[in-house]
C-alpha cells in the first residue's frame, strides 16, 4: 500500500516507474500510472507474475534474465 501512495504522491517527479513485484494487486496502480502517461515496468519472477499484470504493463523484466548481468 505504501508503494501505491508514494507513486501517486510523487507523480510529477518521474516518467517511469519500476515495480518489483508480480502481484496482481498492483494492476490498478499500473493502469492509473499509464493513464497519467507514465511508463511502467514490472520486475518479477516468471512464475510469480499475474497474467493480468503482464497484460497491463508496458514491459516485464524477468528476474532470471538479470542474474547473469549482475552476478559476479
Amino acid at each position: 500500500m505504501e508503494l501505491t501512495i508514494d507513486a501517486v504522491d510523487t507523480l510529477n517527479k518521474y516518467d517511469q516507474c519500476i515495480i518489483g513485484s508480480g502481484d496482481g494487486d498492483f494492476i490498478k496502480l499500473v493502469k492509473y500510472l499509464k493513464g497519467k502517461h507514465k511508463i511502467v515496468l514490472i520486475m518479477a519472477g516468471k512464475d510469480r507474475l499475474s497474467d493480468e499484470l503482464l497484460k497491463a504493463t508496458h514491459q516485464i523484466i524477468y528476474l532470471r534474465n538479470l542474474k547473469s548481468k549482475i552476478a559476479k
